[in-house]
C-alpha cells in the first residue's frame, strides 16, 4: 500500500463573527476541515490591552466573549491541527461600539425669496418669520461617531421614502405651489447604533423658472432615447447612456437603477450607485437604489458595468432613468427592459476516503449520472442553476456512502461548482449511513475510529 502524505494545513472557518464593529457580546462557532482529518482545534482571545487567555483545546465549537467597554478591541486567535501536524492559524478582530452617532444640519443651501409672518420661529432677539425658499433647496447634514463610519438617512414628509445622503427639494413640474415640507432625519453607524430622529420644517415655493420649464419640456421629447441595454446572460450587463441626445443642455443627468443590482461605472469620476434594497410601501414591493449617479452632460456615451446582486430566475427586468435638472426637477424615462437568461455551468468534484485516497463511485445529480475516474474526479456539464439532490454510490466493497444533507444549491457565478465528499472505510459491509447521524455518532460507533472527518 502506498504511503499517504498531507502537507496542506486545515481550512478554518468562523461563523457569526460580527465584522469590524459590534454592539453586543460575541457568540461564534469554529469549523475546521482537512482531507486527512482534523486532530484538534484551539482558540484564545484578549480584550483591548488585557492579557491573552490560555489556549483552549476543545470538543465544542462554540465560543462566547463577553461585552467589553466602548472602543475596546477584542482579538480572537484560532488554530487547527490535522493528523499530519499541519497547523492553520487565523486571527479575527472587532471593536465594541455602543454609542449612537450625533447628527445635525450643517447648512440649508437655497435662495431665500421671502418670509412667512404667520409661521414664527425662535431667533436670537425673539420670534422671527420663517424663511421661504425658492426651489431647489438642499439640506446638508453632518454626523459624527467616535468609532465606526456613519450614514445619514432622511425622508421628505411622512409619505416619502427613507433615503441616504443630503435632502433635496426640487421644483414641481405638474403641481407647483408654496408648501411646508417636513424633513425627518437620523444617523446610523456601521455597527447598527441608530441616533435620535429629528425633524426640520421648510417653506419652499416649488414653482420652476419659466425658461427652465420650457427647456425641460423639450427634454421630455428626447428622454426615450436615453438608455440602450444589451441582453444579459446572468452576471454581466452593459447599460449605455446615450448622452448625445442632450448635448448643449446646461443640466445634469442622474441615472437610478432601481432593481436588485450593483452598478459600477468605468469612468472613475462617477460614484458607484451601490446595491439596491428591497422596500415595501403601501403593500407594494419594489427595489430602491441607495444613491444617485450624477454627471454633467457631454458629447460622449458612458458605459455602465452592472452586476446582478440577487439570484434571479430567468425573467424580464425593467428600470427607469431619471433625467434631472438642478433648477426644475426630474423626469423619468420609459421603462427600459432587459432579459436575464439562464447560464449553465459545470459541476465537478472528488470522491475520497478518509485517507484522501480516490474512490470509484457512481455520482447522481438530479436525473444525470457520472462515474468517477481513477483519481476520484467526476464532472457534470451544462447544468442550469437550481437545487438538486446530489448522491454518491461507492462501487468498491467496504466503502459506504455518506449522503449529503438535503439538496445541493447550484448558483451560477461564472465559475465551476466543486463538491467534495469523504467516505468511511470499514472491514465489513454496513448499511448506508443516514444523513441524520452526526460525525460524533459515527466516531462513537467505531466506523471512524481515530479519524475526524468533515460532514459534506
Amino acid at each position: 500500500m502506498s504511503r499517504v502524505t498531507d502537507n496542506t494545513a486545515p481550512i478554518v472557518r468562523l461563523y457569526n463573527w460580527p465584522g469590524k464593529y459590534t454592539n453586543d457580546g460575541i457568540s461564534t462557532r469554529i469549523y475546521a476541515s482537512d482531507n486527512s482529518g482534523v486532530l484538534a482545534i484551539g482558540y484564545r482571545y484578549k480584550i483591548g490591552n488585557n492579557d491573552w487567555t490560555d489556549w483552549n483545546w476543545f470538543t465544542s465549537d462554540s465560543i462566547d466573549i463577553q461585552k467589553g467597554d466602548e472602543g475596546e478591541k477584542p482579538t480572537l486567535q484560532v488554530r487547527a491541527i490535522d493528523l499530519f501536524a499541519n497547523v492553520a492559524e487565523q486571527t479575527y478582530k472587532t471593536t465594541f461600539d455602543f454609542t449612537p452617532p450625533e447628527c445635525h444640519i450643517k447648512k440649508i443651501d437655497g435662495d431665500v425669496i421671502g418670509f412667512n409672518p404667520l409661521d414664527l420661529t425662535p431667533g436670537p432677539f425673539g420670534p422671527e418669520p420663517t424663511r421661504i425658499y425658492g426651489c431647489p433647496v438642499t439640506v446638508d447634514f453632518e454626523a459624527e461617531d467616535d468609532i465606526s463610519p456613519v450614514h445619514v438617512y432622511y425622508r421628505i414628509d411622512e409619505e416619502g421614502d427613507w433615503q441616504m445622503g443630503d435632502a433635496r427639494i426640487l421644483c414641481e413640474l405638474h403641481n407647483p405651489s408654496l408648501h411646508q415640507f417636513e424633513i425627518d432625519y437620523y444617523a446610523e453607524d456601521e455597527t447598527g447604533n441608530r441616533g435620535e430622529t429629528k425633524t426640520v420644517k421648510l417653506w419652499v415655493n416649488t414653482t420652476p423658472d419659466i425658461e427652465e420649464l420650457l427647456e425641460w419640456l423639450e427634454w421630455n421629447e428626447k428622454i426615450g432615447d436615453l438608455l440602450t441595454v444589451e441582453a444579459l446572460r446572468e452576471g454581466a450587463l452593459n447599460f449605455y447612456l446615450m448622452e448625445e441626445a442632450f448635448v448643449g443642455k446646461p443640466s445634469k443627468v442622474k441615472v437610478d437603477f432601481r432593481g436588485p443590482i450593483i452598478a459600477k461605472n468605468k469612468n472613475p469620476t462617477w460614484q458607484s450607485i451601490g446595491e439596491a434594497t428591497r422596500v415595501t410601501k403601501r403593500g407594494k414591493v419594489f427595489w430602491q437604489a441607495p444613491k444617485w449617479n450624477t454627471r454633467d452632460l457631454s458629447e460622449w456615451s458612458e458605459i455602465f458595468d452592472v452586476t446582478i446582486s440577487q439570484n434571479l430566475a430567468p425573467q424580464d427586468v425593467k428600470f427607469k432613468a431619471y433625467i434631472c435638472s438642478k433648477e426644475v426637477g426630474c423626469l423619468k424615462s420609459e421603462p427600459v427592459t432587459f432579459s436575464i437568461l439562464p447560464s449553465n455551468i459545470k459541476v465537478n468534484g472528488k470522491v475520497l476516503d478518509v485517507f484522501g485516497m480516490p474512490v470509484r463511485a457512481k455520482v447522481s445529480l438530479d436525473k444525470r449520472e457520472a462515474m468517477t475516474d481513477e483519481k476520484g474526479n467526476y464532472l457534470f456539464e451544462d447544468i442550469p442553476p437550481g437545487k438538486y439532490l446530489l448522491s454518491v454510490t461507492p462501487l468498491d466493497k467496504g466503502l459506504h456512502q455518506v449522503k449529503p444533507k438535503g439538496s445541493v444549491e447550484i448558483i451560477s457565478k461564472g465559475k465551476d461548482i466543486t463538491q467534495n465528499f469523504l467516505f468511511a472505510v470499514t472491514d465489513k459491509v454496513a448499511p448506508w449511513i443516514s444523513s441524520a447521524i452526526s460525525w460524533d455518532d459515527l466516531v462513537e460507533s467505531g466506523l471512524l475510529i481515530g479519524f475526524t472527518a468533515d460532514n459534506p
